[in-house]
């Protein structure tokens, strides 16, 4: 492995976290897949990235009002009641069972809600104080 960690982040939070966040594990001694210390110019974004991903132990996702469309950011806090028409439902987030590409927070599919989704799993979050 290349890295021990690859930092996930909405560009509005790399000033107050996701920068912050990286030095210090930087300092910790950690190999830190970060875009301002990884990407070079002119590389492949793209391939930047799946290499990343591939070759990190562990993966950090800032989940934060910027990383969520402006839907989920303004959501009513309980029980949010989704669109109000339509058959499929969007699946936010990669799984196990994904190819590196897909195997990102970015990635969405669709699925219908009477079938089974195997692969699809959950995240954790908590609010900040």
């Amino acid at each position: 492995m290349d890295w021990d960690v690859f930092i996930s982040h909405a560009w509005e939070d790399k000033e107050d976290i996701a920068r912050p966040l990286a030095e210090a594990l930087r300092r910790k001694g950690l190999r830190v897949w970060y875009d301002e210390f990884t990407l070079t110019l002119g590389a492949s974004l793209r391939r930047s990235i799946d290499r990343g991903l591939a070759q990190s132990r562990y993966g950090v996702v800032i989940l934060s009002p910027n990383f969520f469309p402006s839907y989920y950011s303004q959501r009513p806090r309980h029980n949010p009641p989704g669109p109000d028409s339509g058959e499929g439902r969007v699946l936010r987030g990669g799984s196990y069972g994904n190819n590196l590409h897909d195997l990102r927070s970015a990635y969405r599919d669709w699925f219908l809600p009477d079938r089974p989704m195997p692969g699809a799993g959950f995240r954790c979050a908590r609010s900040s104080p």
